[in-house]
């Protein structure tokens, strides 16, 4: 098992990469939005099963979380079961975190062979290798919201929007995470920050400033 400080680091170009070869290796005919996170799951070799759990964030704080199995040397995401069945885009985003600490992180999370040694791991993560946790969750929306499709949804969506409702600069973002998010399946705050991050917000704003009908990616 690798101390945590010890872990490798990883830029999020990195990540990108890394997401875009294993979502190539799920979808080899090309990409399906919204991304199954079932699928990816099942086809992980390192990943066993996603079990259903009662109570998990009831009791834990958490939606999901990961649990390894040394006989097998695979892991088992346990996710709440409330929030599986009510909440599908926090799930799958939870779940696609846990899948990142995998892919990422698997010589860390070994240690976690029940779900209490998974809950002090986390909180050390949290606390101390928080960037850990950061590594994960850009994963997780590198898989669920790949780059090149958010692009090309993005600036289809702009312009019918722009068509809409003009170069509103607080209604035309607000509808494009909106609507990307319905349809990524993801929720809407997940969707903003990952605009965010591939600097759309930025030239979102720019085009609406300089009353552009289509957005220049």
């Amino acid at each position: 098992m690798v101390d945590p400080s010890h872990a490798k680091k990883y830029t999020r170009s990195e990540i990108e990469q890394i997401g875009a070869r294993l979502l190539g290796q799920v979808y080899p005919g090309g990409v399906i939005i919204p991304i199954d996170v079932d699928l990816l799951v099942e086809q992980h070799p390192k990943i066993d099963d996603i079990i259903p759990a009662e109570l998990l964030e009831d009791q834990f704080g958490v939606a999901a979380a990961l649990v390894y199995k040394p006989a097998s040397c695979t892991f088992d995401i346990f996710v709440d079961e409330d929030t599986y069945s009510r909440q599908r885009g926090r799930a799958s985003f939870s779940i696609a975190h846990e899948v990142g600490h995998v892919v990422l992180h698997a010589d860390v999370c070994n240690i976690c062979n029940t779900l209490q040694a998974t809950l002090e791991l986390r909180t050390r993560l949290k606390k101390s290798y928080s960037r850990m946790e950061q590594d994960a969750d850009d994963f997780a929306a590198a898989m669920l919201m790949p780059r090149l499709k958010v692009q090309q949804d993005a600036m289809s969506l702009y312009e019918g929007l722009v068509g809409l409702y003009g170069h509103d600069v607080t209604l035309i973002p607000h509808k494009l995470s909106l609507g990307l998010a319905s349809e990524y399946k993801v929720s809407v705050p997940a969707m903003k920050v990952r605009l965010d991050h591939l600097g759309l917000q930025r030239q979102v704003m720019a085009a609406l400033q300089a009353k552009f009908s289509c957005l220049d990616l």
